[in-house]
């Protein structure tokens, strides 16, 4: 398959509040079909970050391009023209509906006539799960599921909208060590398939473990960056 190499690039961003410079002058970018990892400690400024790439938060100064082209990310409907997802921390999910429903919460395809059309959306929603190799069955109810298979959702319905580049933020808080080798089995598969990654978590080990790329930021300014081979725990720790 011939994937064509996109480009997000945040470059010079800054952004303050009162009180607090929360960006200085960050830089960070993402290519297509790679894990690019963003830690630091709580308050270090990636929750900032995310919220401007994602048209939440509004810099103060800087810039975000797109395959070198400067585009205006003003609201969450700009990121999702620009073909950016993310999958949140929180699940934020119906328990009361099935997978399919849930994927396309929203956004369901319709009939002619104006009605859902379930059997389109059952088939939609299985071709997104065999996509990440995950066998779950579209009429389960979600409220009947555990963690990890939310975690799977929240990820199709990311997928549904048909992203080059998805943010996951903490995605393992809630899974056991199974359950992580099975989210970082579909990682790869969505790296496979083009997919640039933006991956945010406080465990190092699992940062090395799946990451191309690692940046350091740390109080609003980035501290380091590196390849996955060039770095272990203790030199991110420092």
């Amino acid at each position: 398959m011939n994937i064509q190499n996109d480009r997000l690039v945040m470059k010079g961003i800054s952004k303050a509040f009162p009180g607090v410079k929360a960006l200085d002058d960050v830089s960070f970018e993402l290519i297509s079909g790679e894990v690019h990892s963003l830690i630091g400690q709580n308050g270090a400024g990636k929750s900032t970050l995310m919220g401007i790439l994602n048209g939440i938060t509004k810099p103060d100064e800087g810039q975000i391009l797109f395959n070198k082209k400067i585009v205006k990310i003003e609201d969450p409907k700009d990121a999702f023209n620009l073909n950016l997802s993310i999958v949140h921390q929180e699940f934020a999910l119906c328990n009361n509906l099935t997978v399919a429903e849930n994927i396309y919460l929203g956004d369901e395809p319709h009939n002619k006539s104006g009605f859902v059309n379930y059997t389109k959306m059952h088939l939609d929603a299985k071709k997104l799960l065999d996509s990440i190799n995950v066998n779950l069955s579209t009429d389960k109810i979600v409220g009947d599921l555990n963690t990890s298979q939310w975690q799977i959702i929240e990820i199709c319905k990311a997928l549904a909208k048909k992203p080059k580049f998805i943010v996951m933020d903490e995605p393992t808080a809630s899974l056991d060590e199974k359950q992580i080798d099975n989210l970082f089995e579909i990682i790869n598969t969505l790296k496979k398939n083009g997919i640039g990654i933006i991956y945010i978590s406080h465990k190092l080990k699992e940062i090395i473990h799946i990451s191309d790329r690692i940046t350091v930021l740390k109080d609003g300014k980035i501290n380091d960056s590196f390849l996955k081979n060039e770095v272990d725990e203790k030199d991110l720790i420092k």
